[in-house]
Parts: structure tokens; sequence; C-alpha cells
């Protein structure tokens, strides 16, 4: 096999943003004409990505793509949240799968479900009596 030679993979030099899509170059979230960026929930699609990014110096375009669906997920269980809120009947499966889903996109991205909450040591009832002028 002497004669076989290594194949070295092409670098791939990146585009001028004006050749590039909306989306790589950062100026759109989604492909132009598809999402109308006023509604309710587009705003807070865009709220969740700018908070989700914000952990990021540069996203890869894999996290950015995490982050995309991640707030999808969330924007959607928020919605069949809502509707569950007005009494509507809702596919409590559903809400479930988006909810795991959205917490494994997180996940894969390295944030965290929440903050971490200092524990406050115990009160008593004698030391909160005392405290606010009560007692014996």
């Amino acid at each position: 096999m002497s004669g076989v030679k290594a194949i070295k993979s092409p670098t791939v030099d990146r585009a001028p943003p004006k050749t590039r899509a909306a989306v790589s170059n950062g100026t759109r979230l989604h492909p132009e004409g598809e999402v109308d960026g006023r509604t309710v929930a587009a705003r807070r699609f865009k709220d969740l990505v700018g908070e989700f990014s914000a952990g990021f110096e540069h996203p890869s375009v894999a996290e950015q793509a995490l982050i995309r669906s991640a707030a999808t997920l969330i924007v959607e269980s928020e919605k069949l949240q809502a509707r569950a809120i007005a009494g509507e009947q809702i596919d409590h499966e559903q809400l479930t799968r988006l909810a795991n889903s959205a917490v494994r996109t997180l996940g894969q991205l390295g944030l965290k479900r929440g903050r971490e909450v200092e524990a406050k040591p115990h009160q008593g009832l004698a030391e909160i009596i005392s405290r606010h002028g009560g007692g014996p």
C-alpha cells in the first residue's frame, strides 16, 4: 500500500456575510420571510435565544441550533400552559414531552435547570415571636 496517499480534507473558508444565509451570518433567527418577528411568540422566542446565548462568547453553529430548538420547545410549552390555565383541554403528554425535551436540550448546552438556592437556617417560633415584640 505504499502507493496510496492520504487524502486531506479541504479547509472551508467562510464566505463573505453578504453571500451567506441570513441565519448563518446572524442577522435573522429563521430563514427570511418565514417568521413575523412582531408576534408575542416571536418576541418571546427572541428573548429566550438571547438569554440562552448569553452563556456563550461565540456559540458554534451546533450550539446556535440547540439554542433555537430549546427556545422553540419552551415557547410551545408556554402556549400549552396558557391554554391549560385558561381552562382548555390540552394534551398533558405533549406538555410533558415538550418540557422534557427542553430540559434535555438545555442540558446538552450545559445550561442548568435553575439556580442553586442558599439554605437559610431554620427559625424557631420563639425567635420569631421575640423579634416581633411578642412573648409570654
